[in-house]
């Protein structure tokens, strides 16, 4: 994760000033929750026991921040953690 965050970190503050929304301004803290353990390599059945959640409900919140990113696919997982690690959530 560190090695991700080192390769991103110029584009963080590349154009970016204190007004700009961020992409996942959007996300509920939920969401966000839920991206930060997924970002730590936690799969889905791991982040519902630590959450005292359904499977099914974590499907949930993360296909709602997929749509909130305008993300979809196989990567859409990948890609909405970036996203999260990139804007230093």
């Amino acid at each position: 994760m560190d090695e991700v965050r080192d390769f991103m970190a110029p584009d963080r503050e590349v154009g970016r000033s204190a007004d700009d929304a961020l992409p996942t301004a959007g996300l509920t803290d939920r969401e966000r929750e839920i991206l930060r353990l997924a970002s730590n390599g936690r799969g889905n059945d791991e982040i519902a026991q630590e959450l005292t959640l359904s499977v099914r409900t974590v499907e949930r919140h993360l296909s709602n921040a997929y749509l909130k990113l305008g993300i979809s696919g196989r990567s859409a997982r990948t890609a909405a953690v970036a996203r999260l690690l990139r804007e230093g959530d």
